[in-house]
């Protein structure tokens, strides 16, 4: 028994902001109201304070919804599972929570979205199946299938689904089963999946197909060697909710056209959230362990902004690291940092 918690978010409409964050400046003698017009606009100047106000909202985030609820099913022998909205991109992240990783700590069964018909990028997927790996989390969820139409094939749901498992995903949450269709839910983002659906009969292959692939990808582990940084903090310098994608373009393409090269070229890897190494990351000699997880290469993405714990972790680290951008602010302040490439 558990509960299922969906599209949580801070504030998707606007700029988003809390009273709570003004207790987390004042702890470091900051008066949270001096830094706000930074959040509207594109200057250096304001990176240090976008940096903190992003993170504090982040850890508002996770730890007064995904932990209290979580820790409350822990003391009632009930599981949390869900997705918090759009988890498919680096800005559409910004929209609920700064980052989707660090909540994946506080679910017993870690979960995503994936909408529609066509397969969803392979972002979502890897976020939340690598640190259900690192966190030692063994199902991991997916709602799947909504918005795909009533008109959508089997074959074509079985592709979606494939590509999903393929990444990781173990639990399969269909999207929807309706307890009427009446009104207006003959219009809540089909398809239907009972007895009002059209291939209700004959679907049991189909699930019984995933609930055996369900079986197998849960009981392996994945052992990819390689880590990567995950470069959401670049999305804090810049991110101005009126121009929403534009205001970070760049950091987007080039990352989507970083795993686009990693996927071509049959590389296995893991993403790595800051403040999950901050947590549960350590290095250990040319290893770089985070949580379950080990790790003997590392690379650095295209990204400008590192925290010092994560500089501090991989000055400690010695094995391979393959740095394509050096970062020059360190949590949002301009510095000379220096690691650099040992590897091609």
């Amino acid at each position: 028994a558990g509960f299922f918690t969906d599209e949580p978010q801070y504030y998707r409409w606007g700029t988003p902001y809390t009273p709570a964050a003004e207790a987390e400046f004042e702890k470091d003698g900051e008066d949270i109201r001096e830094g706000l017009i930074w959040l509207f606009v594109h200057d250096e100047r304001g990176y240090r304070f976008r940096e903190k106000y992003y993170k504090t909202l982040n850890k508002l985030y996770v730890e007064n919804f995904y932990k209290k609820i979580y820790d409350w099913c822990g003391a009632h022998n009930c599981k949390l599972t869900g997705h918090s909205v759009e988890e498919v991109a680096l800005y559409t992240q910004m929209w609920g929570g700064a980052a989707v990783m660090p909540s994946y700590e506080y679910e017993d069964i870690p979960g995503m979205d994936c909408l529609g018909r066509f397969c969803c990028t392979e972002l979502p997927v890897k976020q939340v199946a690598n640190a259900a790996e690192q966190l030692g989390k063994k199902r991991v969820l997916t709602e799947t299938f909504g918005c795909s139409g009533y008109d959508v094939t089997p074959k074509e749901l079985k592709s979606v689904a494939e590509m999903q498992y393929f990444g990781g995903v173990n639990v399969m949450c269909q999207h929807l089963y309706p307890y009427s269709v009446a009104g207006r839910g003959r219009i809540d983002h089909p398809p239907v999946f009972g007895p009002h659906g059209n291939w209700n009969e004959g679907f049991k292959a189909f699930n019984d197909y995933f609930a055996r692939l369900s079986y197998i990808v849960a009981n392996t582990e994945e052992k990819a060697k390689i880590g990567v940084i995950h470069p959401m903090r670049d999305i804090w310098l810049d991110y101005v909710r009126s121009e929403d994608y534009e205001s970070v373009k760049r950091t987007e393409e080039d990352f989507n056209e970083f795993l686009r090269v990693l996927r071509k070229n049959g590389v296995e890897y893991q993403l790595i959230d800051e403040r999950i190494l901050e947590r549960h990351g350590k290095a250990e000699g040319k290893n770089l362990r985070v949580g379950n997880c080990v790790y003997d290469t590392v690379i650095v993405p295209k990204m400008r902004n590192i925290s010092g714990t994560t500089y501090e972790i991989l000055k400690q680290y010695g094995g391979k690291m393959c740095v394509l951008q050096t970062p020059v602010f360190l949590d949002g302040v301009r510095e000379k940092l220096s690691f650099e490439s040992n590897v091609t």
